[in-house]
C-alpha cells in the first residue's frame, strides 16, 4: 500500500514540473526573442476534404503570425513551388495574421514566426 502511494506523490511531482517547464518555456521564448518566437508547426490538408482548408491557431496569446515557411513537405501534393516561364508562384499555405493554414492536400512542418504587434509593424 505504502509503494502505491508513493508512486502517485512522484507521479504528481513529475506532472507539476512539467507544467511549470512548459509556462516557463513558453514564456522565455514569447519574451526573450525581440518580441517574436518562431517555431515548427505540423498541419495536413487532404485534397479530397469538403474544406480543403486547415486552420490552426496562433501558438501565443496578443501576437500577429508575420512568417510561415516549409520545412519539409510530407504530402504528394504541391505546397510551394516556383515556375519560371511564366512567372508563377503556388503556395498552398499562408497566413491570416492569427492563424495559420495550409490547403490543397498541402502538408508538412512548417516554421512559423510570431510576433508582439508592436514588433510585426516593424516586421
Amino acid at each position: 500500500m505504502a509503494s502505491g502511494g508513493l508512486y502517485l506523490f512522484i507521479t504528481a511531482v513529475i506532472i507539476t514540473l512539467c507544467v511549470i517547464y512548459s509556462q516557463h518555456t513558453e514564456d522565455t521564448i514569447a519574451d526573450g526573442h525581440n518580441g517574436c518566437a518562431s517555431y515548427l508547426g505540423k498541419a495536413a490538408s487532404r485534397f479530397s476534404n469538403s474544406k480543403k482548408i486547415t486552420w490552426i491557431r496562433a501558438l501565443y496569446q496578443n501576437t500577429t503570425i508575420t512568417e510561415i515557411t516549409e520545412n519539409e513537405r510530407s504530402s504528394v501534393y504541391i505546397c510551394y513551388k516556383e515556375y519560371e516561364d511564366p512567372k508563377i508562384i503556388i503556395q498552398n499555405f499562408g497566413t491570416n495574421g492569427t492563424h495559420w493554414y495550409v490547403k490543397k492536400g498541402c502538408s508538412g512542418t512548417f516554421w512559423i514566426t510570431e510576433c508582439y504587434p508592436e514588433v510585426a509593424q516593424e516586421v
